[in-house]
């Protein structure tokens, strides 16, 4: 497959998505990008440099339900630090696995990333720097349109009609396609 058909089919994968899980499934399974893939996590950034896991499928290199810095040692924050696809050998699940991190960027700012997980074995074409920079930008336009452009914030203040924490919490199961049980819960 030549690289712009692979970042029109990224791209008809992003537009599909009925939401953050779905998009992880879709790639996960996709016949042509998903090839060795085992899992998907989609992060968000927060304005305080947290990443917020808001969709996942398959294996999980990181555990969802605890926030990822940006300013830590982890393979998403270098990946959005240095606004690059990165690839980097990690062990999920007492395994060894490949991580594949494409950051979220709308213009020069980052807003999340794609983290694919691949079984290492299996041989995976990358992006070149302008695909990769091209499906980047998509990401981001993706993050906004689930409605996380102005959600991600780790303070609440309802003095100035601002939602509380509960409102903060239930959209982010909602952007993360989550039953009204699971937000519940």
């Amino acid at each position: 497959m030549i690289e712009i058909q692979r970042v029109a089919k990224l791209t008809q994968l992003i537009a599909a998505a009925a939401n953050a899980n779905d998009y992880c499934r879709r790639l996960t399974h996709d016949p042509e990008l998903g090839v060795g893939m085992l899992g998907t996590q989609l992060f968000g950034l927060s304005n305080r440099g947290m990443l917020h896991c808001i969709g996942s499928y398959g294996l999980e290199a990181f555990d969802p339900s605890k926030q990822l810095s940006l300013f830590e040692d982890n393979s998403v924050a270098d990946a959005i630090n240095s606004q690059k696809l990165t690839v980097t050998d990690h062990e999920a699940s007492d395994r060894k696995v490949t991580l594949w991190v494409l950051p979220f960027v709308k213009g020069d700012v980052p807003v999340g990333a794609s983290l694919s997980i691949t079984d290492p074995k299996v041989e995976i074409e990358r992006f070149s720097d302008d695909a990769a920079t091209v499906s980047s930008n998509t990401g981001a336009i993706y993050l906004e349109s689930l409605g996380l452009k102005n959600l991600f914030r780790e303070t609440a203040q309802t003095d100035d009609g601002e939602l509380t924490e509960r409102q903060y919490e239930i959209l982010l199961g909602m952007a993360r396609g989550e039953t009204n049980a699971q937000i519940a819960h």
